[in-house]
């Protein structure tokens, strides 16, 4: 039985959604870059991962490592491949794959802030109010996620949502294929795709899934043979639940 192990990309900037053209279509490139905390919650993610894996040796199978064409995407890899390769494991070079990327978040969202501006003012002004407080954006971080909710019901019905499926479920049938040969498969992605595996596997609501994944978390599928796959676990994330001198946890977040 071969183990697949699909992992979110670390936290990336959402400062992006508070430039002021975003219902243009200007959010996508200023988010897709990972935060401070993001490369450290990738360090943290993998070593985690070297645990699990574990067997260095000769004998052991050198895992594979995909992920998506995204910066914040490749750059959680890289993360995650160096403590790889520190415990050991040796694996394999990072293989972009095209599959794994995420939809565009301005072909989703521009198009509900167009249509819905004083949400969006809404959700800038809990963000002004509360980015310099401590704990402060929990009412920004409901705001942002009422919306998101909102316009990925909106695409679902929508030609994008039926290709962003099929890129999805091709991507994650070449990962079982490769899991089924015995070797440890790491894909990192990022909630969207991670979502709709789960989902399309336990018959879940794709919407509801993708707005509770801490970044960095781990979802696990078992493989017995290619295109056979099991859902283990989904976003598991007692590895971003290390508490700092105050007693927080600053590593696990969902965005």
């Amino acid at each position: 039985m071969g183990i697949l192990y699909l992992v979110r990309h670390g936290q990336a900037n959402s400062g992006g959604l508070h430039t002021s053209d975003v219902a243009d279509g200007a959010m996508e490139e200023t988010y897709d870059r990972l935060t401070p905390l993001g490369h450290e919650q990738a360090v943290a993610t993998g070593r985690s991962l070297a645990v699990r894996i574990g067997g260095a040796g000769e004998s052991a199978a050198r895992p594979v490592v995909l992920s998506g064409p995204l910066g914040r995407q490749l750059s959680t890899a890289e993360g995650v491949h160096a403590e790889l390769k520190a415990a050991g494991l040796e694996p394999q070079g990072i293989r972009t794959v095209e599959q794994w990327r995420e939809f565009s978040s301005d072909d989703v969202l521009a198009p509900y802030f167009r249509a819905h501006p004083d949400n969006l003012a809404e959700i800038r002004r809990a963000y002004e109010a509360a980015r310099d407080t401590p704990g402060g954006m929990k009412e920004h971080n409901r705001l942002l996620g009422r919306a998101i909710d909102t316009a990925l019901r909106e695409w679902r019905f929508t030609p994008a949502f039926d290709a962003f499926s099929a890129q999805v479920r091709q991507g994650f049938s070449d990962a079982t294929s490769l899991a089924a040969g015995d070797q440890p498969v790491v894909v990192v992605t990022s909630g969207g795709p991670i979502s709709m595996c789960a989902a399309e596997l336990i018959g879940a609501d794709w919407t509801r899934l993708i707005n509770n994944i801490f970044t960095t978390s781990v979802s696990v599928f078992s493989v017995r043979s290619a295109g056979k796959a099991q859902l283990l676990s989904f976003n598991e994330h007692a590895h971003l639940d290390i508490p700092d001198a105050s007693g927080s946890r600053p590593l696990r977040r969902y965005r």
